[in-house]
């Protein structure tokens, strides 16, 4: 494990270096929060633990309850190729359940197999805005809100 987590801090490294700022979450690579296989998988979600606010996966099957979800290891929904009224459905879905809905793509565009066509994500936009009881906001914010939200 000491080599993914250097791996882990030469990235953040590099992006202070570049940005100046150190990251305060993490999307797991390919959504994979392991390394190895059988009785060699090991997950490193407990180093992402001690190094960020949060960290996401892809491809998620559901949306992450705020009272117990794992900071560390959160949901999310793959939402390539889905359009308007898919994406709606993951927030009215989300709503429905009260959980946090993070989608994560690969591109927006207008053809391609991981792709969101860029006038849906677009509709989708209007939309969501439009809703007062709808929040969107960068995962940290709300994985922040949630820390707050959970200290006593």
């Amino acid at each position: 494990m000491s080599d993914i987590a250097a791996d882990i801090d030469g990235a953040g490294q590099a992006i202070e270096d570049m940005l100046g700022v150190w990251p305060k979450t993490f999307a797991y690579p390919g959504g994979q929060s392991f390394i190895g296989r059988g009785s060699r998988r090991r997950s490193y979600v407990p180093l992402v633990a001690e190094r960020f606010v949060a960290g996401r996966d892809y491809g998620g099957e559901t949306g992450n309850m705020p009272e117990v979800c794992d900071l560390a290891h959160l949901g999310a929904y793959m939402i390539d190729g889905l359009d308007v009224d898919a994406l709606m459905s993951l927030v009215d879905s989300g709503m429905a359940h009260g959980a946090w809905v993070i989608m994560a793509g690969h591109d927006i565009g207008t053809h391609g197999r991981q792709t969101v066509r860029a006038r849906d994500l677009e509709e989708f936009c209007r939309r969501v805005a439009r809703e007062d009881s709808i929040w969107v906001a960068p995962v940290v914010e709300v994985a922040e809100h949630v820390l707050t939200a959970r200290t006593p």
